[in-house]
This record gives structure tokens, sequence and C-alpha cells, in this order.
């Protein structure tokens, strides 16, 4: 699907957990699952093609990172976590600050010399 993040080239379970969060806010049903990440990591290099165990192992930390997230943020997740599936909720212009820290996180920021652009002070003005 075009516009969708493309997978990192990490086995990180927080970044992995950013790229199924990007994913939902992108796709045209709102929502991702751990069979998205897993059919990923499948395709990926990141991983053995015999290596289901640590697949199914990688899927289950980025759940549980998902999880930790709904339950530390509560009100202010913009995603319901139903099982193993992450939705997005039906208000998310209610949660820019919390995607606008996402992509900062996912895509990362360098402050390079003659930017006029500062996260610091777009977070400020959210």
């Amino acid at each position: 699907m075009p516009g969708l993040p493309l997978p990192p080239r990490s086995a990180d379970k927080v970044r992995l957990a950013d790229w199924l969060e990007l994913l939902a806010l992108r796709a045209a049903d709102r929502n991702a699952s751990i069979g998205d990440l897993e059919g990923a990591l499948r395709r990926a290099t990141i991983f053995h093609r015999n290596s289901n165990s640590s697949i199914e192992n990688k899927c289950a930390e980025v759940i549980f990172e998902l999880h930790q997230r709904a339950k530390s943020a509560a009100y202010a997740y913009p995603f319901e976590m139903d099982g193993t599936l992450l939705r997005l909720r039906d208000d998310p212009e209610n949660f820019i600050a919390y995607v606008f820290c996402l992509c900062l996180s996912y895509f990362g920021w360098e402050n390079k010399k003659g930017r006029k652009l500062f996260p610091d002070r777009l977070f400020e003005e959210l």
C-alpha cells in the first residue's frame, strides 16, 4: 500500500512497535496487527528463514511493548489494543503530541546547521 512506512531494518522492539503504530495511522482500515509485523519480519533479512521461534519471540516482545505504552499513556494513547490488533481511536486529532513524538522517534531528527525548524519548539506549540 503506497504511503505506508517501511519496516525498520532493526529487530529492536521499540522501533518495531513504532512501526506498527505508524502502520495503523496510515492504513485504510486504521489498524495494524502482529500478523503484519510477522509478515514483515519473515520478508526481512533480520531473521534467518527458518527462525520461526525468533520471529514469534520478537512479536511477543512487541505486543508487550504496545501493551506497556497503552497502560502508561492511558487516555493519551491514540490506539486501542485488542489482543494482537492495534486499532487507531476514532479521534486521532486529539493525540497530535503523541503522533509528533512517535514520528520523531521513528524517523529521527538531525539538527543541521541553517535549519529553520526545531522539533522542540514545534512540540511546545502543540
